[in-house]
């Protein structure tokens, strides 16, 4: 059997099972392990990546390739993510026995409070950290100022009621739109192909990486309305 005929056909099955579990789509029980599911994935993308076929097929076989993969890449990542979580939930259960007590800590018996060292203050609660100028046990900084707020030069007052030499903080520089901000790491890989692919002037193969780019990155706003004007482009053409 040919790789174009066993590439439609695995196509045609993803279709088909579209909406079914995650593991379904990757064609493993649902108690695999990590390791079984990415296995099962690199095994579809060495042989069912578009990029493979994207000179065998016919646009539309190319399509229906395309939107089978990407169905496999977001179950593969949803799958991550369930194991994940299930990983981290068995983590975070509380130990079973009670923590130990401190050494020398007064443990409060009989209804009876321990009182704090300092007259008039319970021993459970922590000391309270006032502000510099404050508290005369604390550092103290300018007056009037928290010693432990950090300073940097900014535009000195000449005028109003600060003290000349006055600093104040510096506005944050606006941080250039960038894409790797809007994007998985992952889905980056995919986006700055697509991005390769439309500057060559090749819309079909951009559209077939933002595809991609969403199925690795679903939440992405920025990836799906990328994909939208590169549709948009692409119908527009005669």
């Amino acid at each position: 059997m040919s790789a174009r005929t066993d590439v439609l056909l695995w196509a045609n099955r993803v279709i088909a099972r579209k909406g079914s579990a995650a593991h379904v789509l990757l064609e493993v029980t649902e108690q695999a392990t990590p390791q079984q599911v990415q296995d099962a994935f690199h095994k579809i993308a060495r042989t069912s990546h578009p990029d493979l076929h994207r000179h065998g097929l016919s646009n539309d076989e190319l399509e229906l390739v395309t939107s089978a993969y990407a169905a496999v890449a977001g179950a593969y990542q949803e799958m991550r993510m369930l194991q994940s979580a299930r990983v981290r939930a068995a983590l975070a259960k509380p130990p079973s026995d009670p923590p130990t007590p401190r050494s020398g800590a007064s443990t409060p018996t009989g209804g009876a409070r321990t009182v704090h060292p300092r007259a008039g203050t319970d021993s459970g609660l922590p000391p309270i950290r006032q502000r510099a100028g404050t508290n005369s046990d604390a550092p103290r900084g300018r007056a009037g100022t928290d010693s432990d707020a950090p300073m940097r030069p900014g535009n000195v007052h000449a005028t109003g009621s600060s003290p000349p030499g006055t600093f104040t903080p510096e506005e944050p520089a606006a941080k250039p739109h960038d894409p790797a901000h809007a994007m998985s790491s992952k889905a980056l890989l995919y986006y700055r192909k697509a991005e390769v692919c439309k500057k060559k002037g090749d819309l079909r193969g951009a559209m077939l990486q933002l595809k991609l780019a969403c199925a690795t990155d679903p939440t992405s706003s920025f990836l799906r309305t990328a994909l939208a004007d590169v549709e948009t482009e692409l119908r527009s053409k005669p």
